[in-house]
């Protein structure tokens, strides 16, 4: 692996990266599966597979709000990444969407909320892969914004 050193929340039921690969620590973390450790504390990033997703925003929504609401206080960004492109979420074209009832557009509205009250980002990915490499992409640029502003807060 190549990037920061990951640390993934030991209750993550599917981790993308294993136990015993390098560069991989499992930590209990106070929001969302997976950080490194100098953002931990600043910038989470919270996996998700379309169904999870779903009944995160539909379903179970109290539960992932007491979640955002926790990072919030704790003054922690968070990055959603789902695996699923947006369109295919949308359009339900993933196993078993075409059993749930909420319409596409409910489901882009909601997101769409969410992201402006609790200032989510949302990452649509293609595969687990692709989720892999945008949250390390992502752990990097926070990174560099996380250092960028300590820097300023330490020359004023």
């Amino acid at each position: 692996m190549t990037g920061p050193i990951i640390l993934v929340d030991t209750r993550e039921q599917e981790p993308l990266w294993e136990k015993g690969e390098p560069g991989i620590s499992f930590k209990k973390l106070q929001v969302c599966d997976y950080t490194t450790p100098f953002l931990l504390g600043k910038a989470h990033a919270e996996r998700k597979s379309p169904n999870d997703l779903y009944s995160s925003i539909i379903g179970d929504h109290e539960r992932f709000k007491r979640m955002i609401k926790r990072a919030v206080k704790l003054d922690i960004k968070i990055a959603v990444f789902v695996e699923c492109p947006e369109r295919q979420f949308y359009g339900k074209r993933f196993k078993f969407g075409w059993k749930l009832k909420v319409k596409g557009n409910q489901l882009a509205k909601t997101i769409k909320t969410m992201k402006s009250r609790y200032n989510l980002d949302f990452y649509w990915c293609k595969d687990r892969q692709d989720m892999k490499d945008k949250i390390v992409d992502w752990f990097i640029e926070y990174g560099k914004i996380a250092r960028s502003q300590e820097a300023q807060r330490e020359y004023t």
